[in-house]
């Protein structure tokens, strides 16, 4: 039994580091795939002043770690208005 200790310690440890990693991308691909993110995306590409500095191919950086994807540091936050249901008093 002393000798199983370290085995199933690396076991968990590999188990929740694989899940912490797999956490940190699906986030990321939420945050990549915010309307936030494709709203400043297009108006930097519709921007007249940012062509003129960085030229038609404007597009974030993907890294090679994500397939092609970028990271998105931080965090996005939308913030949606649903009005509240009217009650009618009687």
């Amino acid at each position: 039994m002393q000798r199983a200790w370290p085995g199933i310690l690396a076991i968990c440890v590999g188990g929740v580091s694989a899940w912490a990693a797999f956490l940190a991308y699906a986030a990321n691909l939420e945050r990549v795939s915010s309307s936030a993110m494709r709203r400043v995306l297009g108006e930097l590409r519709e921007s007249e002043d940012v062509r003129a500095v960085l030229g038609d191919a404007v597009r974030p950086e993907p890294k090679w770690y994500l397939n092609g994807s970028p990271w998105v540091y931080g965090s996005v936050r939308v913030m949606l208005y649903m009005p509240l249901p009217s009650r009618a008093r009687h």
